[in-house]
């Protein structure tokens, strides 16, 4: 019985005419976008001069406020993880990105695959290296009314970290519960 009841839900859900649309304003565009996480960011960081290599991994949260114009959508990301360094210490992973989406729509789910560029951080007690990175990411998110939407994504992460003599590259993933608000 349990198996029809979800199977009915699942049919009724996408075979109903299409209730919601992503964004208040219109399907095709939305002046505003602000997207919310909070999930896991897992990284392999190697010193490239030697074998000092350690995983960084921790709790990540952040979010991607912008717009979408038809299947395009720009905008900023801002992420921040809370890490050890490999002597235990505290360590985060922050990231400023730039942000260019591929968004499909069926009903109420859509498809996002996007590409992020900017700025990385290092930060520890003790200082902040800075370098640049970037990720491919891709995400499901369902949209119960045309303003609100609710997913899961997941990317794949690079940093580079220039120092003195040395660079700190760090290859990972990440892996978020979403929740955003379409205007």
């Amino acid at each position: 019985m349990r198996k029809w009841s979800l199977a009915l839900v699942l049919v009724s859900a996408f075979s109903l005419p299409r209730l919601a649309h992503a964004g208040a304003v219109s399907e095709q565009f939305e002046p505003l976008q602000v997207t919310s996480f909070v999930g896991g960011e897992v990284s392999q960081m190697r010193l490239m001069s030697g074998n000092s290599n350690y995983v960084a991994s921790g709790v990540t949260t952040g979010g991607v406020a912008g717009f979408r114009l038809g299947p395009i959508g720009l905008g900023l990301l801002a992420q921040q993880t809370s890490a050890q360094d490999a002597a235990g210490g505290p360590l985060d992973l922050d990231k400023l990105y730039g942000e260019l989406a591929l968004i499909s729509q069926y009903h109420k789910l859509t498809t996002q695959v996007s590409l992020d560029f900017g700025y990385a951080y290092l930060v520890s007690p003790q200082d902040t290296t800075r370098g640049f990175g970037g990720k491919f990411g891709l995400s499901l998110d369902y949209y119960p009314i045309s303003v609100l939407s609710i997913g899961a994504g997941g990317a794949f992460d690079g940093q580079v970290f220039p120092l003195a003599q040395d660079v700190i590259v760090g290859l990972g993933g990440t892996f978020v519960a979403r929740i955003g608000l379409h205007l």
